[in-house]
């Protein structure tokens, strides 16, 4: 695999966390403005895996 193929595969796999973590987020700030506390707490937690592989992907 070429030098820009392997930083395409990150920056890709890169997009696809963050717009993940954007829809997590979304749905967190509904949760938030509807005081539901189980549902926060379940999407907080949703989010750690998600800023795990961002992090393992900028190294």
């Amino acid at each position: 695999m070429s030098s820009f193929q392997q930083l395409y595969s990150v920056l890709q796999a890169e997009h696809r966390a963050v717009k993940a973590l954007l829809t997590i987020s979304k749905k967190e700030r509904a949760a938030l403005v509807a005081s539901d506390a189980d549902v926060i707490t379940t999407l907080t937690a949703s989010k750690q895996p998600l800023i795990v592989q961002l992090e393992q992907l900028s190294r």
